[in-house]
């Protein structure tokens, strides 16, 4: 998934091997399971099991991070597995397949091999996962990845991906890169590796994959490809929960015709006549209700107006043919101006038989500084028939040109039919909230009578107005109409790596929609902890400023140092102090057992010495494998 993942717990003892006189540990053994065996997995308990069964191979496995899953067996290769993995680095994986390591074959060499899978597929919207044919190579060592599915995320959307291109296998376009990576291996402890990857750009969950083709393609691609270690298919989840029933699953020479058909099947969507603009409008608010408009298409697709369906009046907007997510409308104008501020509201819908709702991004494209932005301005979703409300404000940098407004559905870099279906926009406003405004001050008329027996004298004073016009070009920060001020101009943050800093309204009010940001970029969070505090969690060591926004005015940078307090791990095991108790502990604390200078601390050798003898022994070595592989429950 995104991050590292510890597939196989029994290599745990094989990663230290070799590194001296250290004492031996025990493999886990493998299963004896049978068909219609549910095998559970918890972190902190039991967390892996594997064998094989009916003729396949199993593994199904759990990150000591927590959550729990199990695995039912079913005849031939079948399997259903179920996770629950949603808190941070949460990892599970459940798969079955064939075996191939005895052979010392190169994959490319092997008679057709044809996986025939047909899986009821589902996980939540949190973290990320997959449905895929997973598997190993050695010499060179490489781990690889067939995807089918995903949600959320894939690792064609990684921006390190190398040597990117689309092949055709089985029929469907697949694309095909590779990656660094550097974790777990077969072969015991941790290396640096090159992951293989083919992801399919329409999903499906059934059909026949000829997994040596995928082989080929690589290896016409100038990849080395090395002896095959084994075939599976695999369900994975990081940070989620779901479930994965594979109802058939055979491994053969040849497709199976009885899985060859994809999931998504879809009806006709509802025909929407519409008629190109007769001509260029003269504003961004538009309620469409002319012939013409300013809003034009935006890269490929097919723009005009309907009365299908509307928001208000007798008209919108409609877009077509749209082959990827950003193909939407745009506008540009002279109404936009570098360093004003705006108002922005239009509605934006959906009419489908086949996807229930759409999200829908409103943003702006400028150049500064000889680099091309574009900026969202906020975001909504939208039930099919419904309209979603995209209102918010924003400020155009000042010296940008080039500017323009755009209405897209929600970006993605692999885009499905979800993604590129056809929708409207209606009741288009945009205010320039940097406009003058005129103040009039007005003399009181005062008038004076005397009085005498013989003369009257009336005397009045004449009636003066004076305009005076001012202008707002003000770029004070201000929230809920007060002004934001710094109380403090240095703080600590505790061990922890939080700091708190206080913030005065001096017209009265209280923090509502801040973000903050720091030189290095490094806080994670911010969270109010009063009317007037804010704490800033995730600071890492050294000082910087930190810029205060809420994304509706100009930002203020407030003068602020903040000194991250040195953290020191006071874990057991966690010999090296990174926080974390891992299988680097356990080749750390081999390492030091061998005579070798690792550089140990001396908060190091406290969290070592599990057994409390002063030093760091056999003993301690073993008791953190055996928490490691989840024999004993902590340390």
């Amino acid at each position: 998934m995104k991050d590292t993942k510890m597939k196989v717990l029994t290599f745990l003892s094989a990663a230290v091997i070799g590194m001296g006189s250290i004492p031996a540990f025990g493999a886990l053994a493998a299963d004896t399971a049978r068909v219609g065996d549910k095998l559970s997995v918890q972190s902190g308990s039991q967390s892996q099991h594997r064998g094989n069964c009916d003729g396949y191979s199993y593994e199904v496995w759990i990150d000591n991070t927590g959550g729990s899953g199990s695995m039912t067996l079913g005849s031939g290769g079948t399997f259903k597995a179920e996770w629950s993995a949603t808190m941070t680095r949460g990892n599970f994986l459940a798969r079955r397949g064939m075996s191939y390591d005895a052979d010392k074959k190169k994959a490319t060499t092997y008679d057709p091999i044809v996986l025939n899978y047909d899986a009821e597929y589902t996980a939540s919207n949190q973290g990320n996962s997959r449905l895929c044919v997973y598997g190993w190579f050695r010499n060179p060592l490489v781990e690889y990845y067939i995807i089918e599915d995903w949600k959320n995320w894939n690792p064609s959307m990684d921006s390190n991906k190398n040597e990117s291109k689309t092949v055709t296998i089985d029929g469907a376009a697949y694309e095909i890169f590779w990656l660094w990576h550097e974790g777990p291996t077969i072969d015991g402890g941790s290396a640096r590796f090159k992951q293989y990857f083919s992801v399919r750009k329409n999903t499906r969950t059934s059909g026949s994959i000829t997994v040596t083709d995928h082989f080929k393609a690589w290896a016409n691609a100038g990849w080395d490809i090395g002896t095959l270690y084994e075939v599976a298919l695999n369900a994975e989840g990081w940070e989620s929960s779901g479930t994965a029933n594979i109802k058939k699953l055979t491994m053969s020479n040849t497709p199976d015709s009885s899985v060859t058909g994809t999931t998504v099947s879809t009806e006709p969507e509802p025909t929407i006549s519409y008629t190109p603009a007769s001509g260029k409008g003269t504003s961004i608010t538009d309620s469409f209700e002319t012939t013409s408009t300013l809003w034009e298409g935006r890269g490929t697709n097919s723009v005009g107006l309907t009365k299908d369906f509307t928001h208000g009046g007798t008209q919108a907007l409609y877009v077509t043919d749209r082959e990827h997510s950003w193909n939407g409308f745009t506008a540009t104008s002279d109404e936009l101006v570098a360093g004003h501020e705006y108002s922005f509201e239009g509605y934006t819908a959906i009419k489908s038989t086949n996807y229930d709702k759409a999200g829908f991004t409103v943003g702006l494209q400028y150049d500064l500084n000889g680099k091309t932005n574009y900026d969202d301005i906020t975001s909504a979703s939208a039930d099919s028939g419904k309209w979603a409300k995209l209102a918010d404000d924003f400020t155009i940098p000042a010296g940008a040109t080039n500017i323009s407004l755009y209405i897209q559905t929600t970006y993605t870099e692999n885009d499905q039919p979800s993604d590129i279906i056809p929708f409207f926009l209606d009741d288009v406003t945009l205010t320039d909230k940097s406009q003058a405004t005129t103040t009039t001050t007005t003399t009181t008329t005062t008038t004076t009578t005397t009085t005498t027996t013989t003369t009257t004298t009336t005397t009045t004073t004449s009636t003066t107005t004076t305009t005076t016009t001012t202008e707002t070009t003000s770029t004070t920060f201000v929230t809920d109409g007060n002004p934001l001020l710094a109380n403090e101009t240095s703080v600590k943050a505790s061990a922890n790596g939080s700091a708190k800093i206080d913030f005065s309204y001096p017209l009265g009010g209280t923090p509502k929609d801040l973000t903050f940001s720091v030189a290095d970029e490094s806080v994670a969070k911010v969270v109010y902890t009063s009317g007037n505090t804010a704490t800033i969690q995730g600071i890492k060591a050294g000082k910087t400023t930190v810029t205060v926004s809420d994304g509706k005015h100009y930002p203020v940078t407030i003068e602020v140092e903040i000194t991250a307090a040195e953290q020191v791990s006071s874990l057991r095991g966690d010999i090296d102090c990174d926080n974390d108790v891992g299988l680097s502990d356990a080749v750390a604390m081999a390492k030091a057992m061998a005579g070798k200078d690792i550089g140990l601390t001396a908060q190091g050798l406290h969290n070592g010495d599990l057994n409390n003898s002063g030093g760091i022994d056999d003993k301690d070595l073993t008791s953190l494998l055996s928490f490691l592989a989840g024999i004993i429950e902590k340390l």
